[in-house]
């Protein structure tokens, strides 16, 4: 392989890693952005890798803050119809304080597509999610959520 045909390689797929990192960029909705943004407010760990030592030298904001649960399960809330997806993902989250928030914004948003996830939420390790799920489902006219109250 020519010196040529190496440059017109790693030019191409220089291409390719930007316009898909553009697209996965353009795939995810701004409201699914605006999710994460306060979810990461929640986060207890401190951020590693890459995103901490850009936090360390200033060049990124370390999203965490000291509001509580329920204020940003508020704002999530807020988001209305379009946060639910982004809500549903957070349930999987390993940070209990994310799992928190997003079982209280699904349970204000009363939104159907919800039910299954909360369900599942029944069998949280953490009690509060699994108070707030078996609330939520009650909320939205559930009667699998009874039980747990």
């Amino acid at each position: 392989m020519t010196r040529r045909q190496k440059m017109l390689l790693v030019l191409t797929a220089a291409v390719i890693l930007l316009v898909g990192g553009f697209w996965l960029y353009w795939e995810t909705t701004a409201v699914d952005r605006q999710v994460d943004a306060l979810l990461a407010e929640l986060r207890k760990e401190e951020p590693s890798g890459v995103q901490g030592w850009f936090i360390e030298i200033g060049l990124m904001k370390d999203r965490r803050t000291d509001r509580g649960d329920y204020e940003v399960a508020d704002d999530l809330a807020k988001l209305g119809p379009s946060a639910v997806p982004g809500l549903i993902r957070a349930l999987r989250d390993r940070d209990d304080s994310v799992r928190l928030a997003a079982t209280k914004a699904l349970g204000e948003l009363v939104d159907r597509r919800a039910v299954e996830p909360l369900t599942a939420a029944l069998e949280d390790e953490s009690r509060y999610v699994r108070v707030l799920a078996a609330d939520a489902l009650g909320t939205l006219g559930d009667l699998r959520g009874v039980e747990f109250l």
